[in-house]
């Protein structure tokens, strides 16, 4: 426990703050591995749809640039 102006606070190793993994060592390699597993679930997930052939081309361009960004 941290004490700061009377409060207590925990410690932790890692949480999420905007979005962004943050760690008690500031290593970037949790904030890149996190990105990583948050894009392959949406890959996923999208996948079926994006092998599909009633799907147009455009459409299945557009899905994509929505999921690597």
């Amino acid at each position: 426990m941290l004490h700061l102006v009377g409060r207590r606070y925990e410690k932790v190793e890692s949480f999420k703050y905007l979005g962004a993994v943050m760690t008690s060592l500031n290593e970037t390699e949790t904030e890149i591995k996190s990105k990583i597993a948050v894009g392959n679930k949406c890959y996923y997930a999208l996948g079926p749809i994006i092998k599909r052939r009633s799907i147009t081309q455009s459409i299945k361009i557009r899905l994509y640039k929505m999921i690597i960004r």
